[in-house]
């Protein structure tokens, strides 16, 4: 199978579009995938044949049961493929961890940005407003704006 294309969200090849369980964090080079789909192709091909010496182990043994016969004593040893070798185990840069550590910091910051706007809808009583807050217009030098005193005013009245 020829890679042509990869994204985030999925990989080409010359006759089908094959889309990732999950969009990958960072997108990764033709050459990068077709080694991939390569290393699967020849572990898909050795569990196939290993499959086929199986069942035709199983289909010999039954052959026996079938003329009530006893199966000789010495039996060929089906040889297990080494599959683990097929795989590369690669360790994380440094950059793919931090980029995660960010990204769970930002999580975090995120989910207390929301519980500090669902806090402050609660006070004032209207989610609408809250949606876009921004406290920056309210901010004027030497006195507080129109809309700033009737959030303090409310924020006074629910305290």
């Amino acid at each position: 199978m020829k890679i042509i294309k990869v994204t985030k969200e999925y990989f080409r090849t010359e006759d089908e579009k094959v889309y990732f369980f999950e969009p990958l964090d960072k997108e990764i080079s033709v050459e990068d995938m077709q080694k991939i789909v390569n290393a699967n192709e020849k572990l898909i091909k050795e569990l196939k044949e290993f499959i086929d010496r199986i069942v035709a182990k199983a289909t010999e043994f039954w052959g026996y049961v079938e003329r009530d016969e006893m199966p000789p004593e010495e039996v060929d040893q089906i040889e297990v493929p080494e599959l683990v070798s097929t795989f590369e185990t690669v360790e994380p840069d440094s950059a793919i961890l931090e980029y995660r550590e960010a990204k769970q910091e930002l999580d975090l910051v995120k989910s207390r940005v929301d519980e500090i706007k669902e806090t402050i809808a609660e006070r004032i009583g209207d989610r609408e407003k809250i949606e876009g807050f921004n406290p920056k217009p309210f901010i004027k030098v030497g006195k507080a704006s129109r809309s700033m005193r009737i959030v303090l005013k409310k924020l006074g009245d629910s305290q």
